[in-house]
C-alpha cells in the first residue's frame, strides 16, 4: 500500500474510531451515572493532576459565650488527585489492497470497519483498567471493605442480595453512596438465581452491560480479567 494510500486509510479509521468511541464512552458514563467514569481526553505527560480543597473537620464547635481562652485554628487545604496515565498501541494489521480490488470493494470501508472494532476494545480496555484500579484500591484497604463469602456452603457461597447488603453495610453510614456493583457475568447470574428478579436493563455493548436492582443501584456486568468469579 503507498503511503499516501496508508495516511488516507489512517485518517478513516482514526476518524470511525473517534466517533464511535465518544459515543460509547458517553452512553456508558450515563449508564452508570458517573460511578465510573471513563474519558477520552487527551492527557499531556505520564499523569494527570487536579487540584481540590480538602475536607475541614470540626468547623462546627461547642462554645462558651463567655470564655476568653485561646481557640485552635483550621486550615483550608488543597490537595491533588494523580492519576497515572497508561501506554496503549495498536499492532500492525494487514490490509491486501490486491484483495479489495478483486471484490471491487474501496479500502476505506475496511479503515471504518477497524476503527469501529478498535473503538470497541478500547472501551473493554478502559474499563478493564478502571475496574483494576478500584478492586486493587480495595484490596490495599483490606477486610474493612471486604465480604468474604467464599468460606461459606451451598447457596450461602453465591453471591445474593443478603450479600450484597452486608458488603454495603462495611461501608457505615456512607453505603447510601455506593451507586454501582461491578461483578463478572457469572456472579450476575448466580446473583440473579437468587431470585434477584427485578432488574432494568440500561446499557449493553459488546461484553459489557448495566442493569439496576431494586433499591436504585446499577449492576455492570463486564467479563473482565479484573475481576475475581465467585
Amino acid at each position: 500500500m503507498a503511503l499516501s494510500d496508508l495516511a488516507v486509510f489512517t485518517d478513516y479509521t482514526r476518524t470511525a474510531k473517534t466517533e464511535v468511541l465518544q459515543e460509547r464512552v458517553e452512553l456508558f458514563n450515563r449508564a452508570t451515572e458517573g460511578a465510573i467514569r471513563l474519558s477520552v481526553r487527551p492527557v499531556s505527560g505520564d499523569y494527570s493532576e487536579e487540584a481540590f480543597y480538602g475536607a475541614v473537620s470540626g468547623l462546627v464547635r461547642r462554645r462558651n459565650p463567655y470564655g476568653d481562652g485561646p481557640i485552635a485554628e483550621k486550615v483550608l487545604a488543597q490537595k491533588t488527585d494523580v492519576m497515572v496515565k497508561i501506554a496503549a498501541g495498536t499492532p500492525p494489521v494487514r490490509i491486501d489492497p490486491a484483495w479489495y480490488a478483486w471484490i471491487q470493494r474501496d479500502t476505506r470501508e475496511a479503515a471504518a470497519a477497524m476503527g469501529q472494532q478498535l473503538a470497541r476494545q478500547q472501551v473493554a480496555d478502559m474499563i478493564n483498567v478502571a475496574v483494576g484500579s478500584a478492586s486493587a484500591a480495595i484490596a490495599n484497604v483490606g477486610g474493612s471493605l471486604i465480604n468474604d463469602i467464599s468460606g461459606n456452603t451451598g447457596a450461602a457461597s453465591l453471591p445474593s442480595p443478603l450479600a450484597l447488603g452486608n458488603t454495603a453495610y462495611k461501608f457505615g453510614d456512607a453505603l447510601s453512596r455506593i451507586a454501582v456493583w461491578v461483578m463478572h457475568s457469572k456472579s450476575w447470574n448466580d446473583l440473579y438465581g437468587n431470585a434477584l428478579t427485578n432488574a432494568e436493563r440500561l446499557f449493553d455493548y459488546g461484553n459489557v452491560g448495566v442493569v439496576r436492582d431494586p433499591l436504585g443501584r446499577r449492576y455492570i456486568m463486564a467479563d473482565l480479567s479484573a475481576l475475581t468469579i465467585a
